[in-house]
């Protein structure tokens, strides 16, 4: 006979294994009545997101399938933790009813923080390409001019890269998972104009105008490749400022 078989009056009593600890005893009814109530929530979950309206939600050229029981696109937007900005694009009114619209089409601006003229400000943008932003955000780059996008020199026609939203909240499970297992890259780009200025070198009677956006006489003659000795004097010193 197993441990788990006893004769009691005569008839052969069988225990339940699923009803039993390791230790062989019964499982307490507190447990077993845990387990049966978050199983009957989990399926009344289920059954009440099964329910919802089907809706197709595009942010910036990605969709995610979403099912809602909100009666507005303003109130899914706002469901899903999707704030918006009066820079940001939504190809349909806020309070247009889902039943019209089974695709919630959404263009967010991309957040940029603009560095020139002595000056940082935030800018929310549409545009592409960088000559774009900069042109958008009054600013006038010059030939010589030189433009860092997040830490690194580009053209004036190098693309912007996009806003990349991920959803905060439910119902969107599977941007709740990025969010928690996806490193994402920070909502704000980066652009830094840095003007050059017209700079006259007089090297032993000979004369060359350049443009730099070093930030002192040495950096400007180090940049030219200009090498110096102790006897040289440089007129103004190498560390002055532009």
């Amino acid at each position: 006979m197993s441990e788990r078989e006893q004769v009691l009056g005569g008839r052969e009593v069988r225990l339940l294994p699923s009803l039993l600890t390791p230790q062989g005893k019964r499982a307490p009814a507190g447990l077993i009545a845990l387990l049966l109530t978050v199983g009957i929530i989990a399926l009344m979950v289920r059954s009440y997101v099964q329910s919802g309206e089907l809706i197709t939600l595009e942010v910036n050229g990605k969709q995610w399938q979403v099912r809602t029981h909100q009666q507005t696109i303003g109130a899914l937007l706002r469901e899903v933790g999707l704030d918006l900005r009066s820079e940001d694009i939504v190809l349909a009114p806020l309070d247009a009813a889902l039943l019209e619209h089974h695709t919630v089409a959404v263009q967010k601006a991309l957040p940029v923080l603009i560095e020139a003229d002595g000056q940082v400000v935030e800018h929310y943008t549409h545009c592409e390409q960088v000559l774009g932003l900069l042109l958008e955000a009054g600013l006038n780059p010059q030939p010589h001019d030189v433009v860092m996008l997040d830490g690194d020199p580009v053209g004036l026609d190098s693309p912007l890269r996009r806003h990349n939203w991920t959803p905060s909240r439910w119902p969107l499970i599977q941007g709740l998972v990025e969010r928690l297992w996806v490193s994402t890259e920070s909502a704000w780009s980066r652009l830094r104009l840095q003007r050059a200025i017209p700079l006259s070198i007089i090297d032993g009677g000979a004369q060359v105008m350049i443009h730099t956006v070093a930030r002192t006489v040495g950096e400007a003659l180090l940049n030219q490749d200009i090498a110096l000795y102790l006897g040289d004097r440089v007129r103004p010193g190498l560390g002055t400022g532009r």
